[in-house]
């Protein structure tokens, strides 16, 4: 974008511009009230999660293994927010598919029960969904690349 100024006189200063936009929340709504919680998930507004404060369990990972959260669960991945590394465990082969915000199929890979998925270090930071296809259900979820 290109912004001009055309001064027909002198004799006043330009020192500073704010240029604003509509708010758009962590979950993609104009105007929508979702925040990044304590732990660095897109919750409250309209995403159907309680948000979580300072002091609420986080799911962290400790090398290649999830925290006891995920020892029952049918379908995990983590961390989220991620950096440069994904974990999924699922009971069942899957395929993992990651969008940007516009749709843009980032990375498509089919996976094991348990697997170790390393991000392209070209994917910039921001807010991603991961679509994963099992056999028996799809799950749709929101990450945060850090």
């Amino acid at each position: 974008h290109k912004l001009r100024i055309k001064a027909l006189t002198d004799g006043f200063n330009v020192n500073y511009i704010e240029v604003k936009g509509p708010k758009i929340d962590c979950n993609g709504e104009l105007n929508g009230t979702a925040i990044i919680d304590a732990c660095g998930y897109c919750a409250g507004g309209n995403t159907g999660i309680t948000p979580k404060v300072a002091g609420d369990k986080c799911y962290i990972v400790t090398g290649t293994e999830a925290d006891a959260e995920f020892a029952n669960s049918e379908l995990a991945i983590y961390p989220n927010p991620f950096h440069d590394k994904l974990f999924v465990r699922s009971t069942l082969p899957s395929k993992i598919e990651l969008f940007d915000m516009n749709g843009l199929r980032m990375l498509e890979k089919e996976l094991g029960t348990s697997s170790e998925i390393v991000v392209p270090e070209s994917m910039p930071s921001g807010i991603y969904q991961v679509k994963i296809t099992t056999a028996d259900r799809v799950e749709v979820k929101k990450l945060i690349k850090n």
